[in-house]
């Protein structure tokens, strides 16, 4: 998976995969790892995954009695009720609700 390397905001290099970018930047892996799922920096440097439409995935509606909202993907659904997409398709697949009761989720038509 391609890794874009930023320093100040800025892209300086790419890298396909973690071990590519340990390689390019003098650091190990789980230096690499660990600035990836914290999000945080090294000497000013971040490194992001580029989201790209392939990767985005599609729409998910998550319907209440009084509210829709509306999730770019389904991971990002999964994420925003902390279940697994999994469990998000499996309900999708049924029209049962999730564990609140009330929620149910689905794939809009356009």
């Amino acid at each position: 998976m391609k890794l874009l390397i930023m320093k100040d905001g800025k892209v300086f290099a790419e890298a396909n995969g973690q071990k590519k970018a340990a390689e390019l930047l003098g650091w190990t892996e789980e230096q690499v790892s660990e600035v990836i799922r914290k999000g945080s920096a090294i000497d000013g440097i971040t490194l992001d995954y580029p989201l790209t439409r392939d990767r985005i995935g599609s729409v998910v509606c998550a319907y209440t009695s009084t509210t829709v909202h509306r999730y770019r993907s389904l991971s990002e659904c999964a994420r925003a009720y902390g279940m697994a997409r999994s469990r998000i398709e499996k309900l999708i697949e049924t029209g049962a609700t999730a564990d609140d009761g009330i929620t149910t989720f689905d794939i809009p038509l356009s």
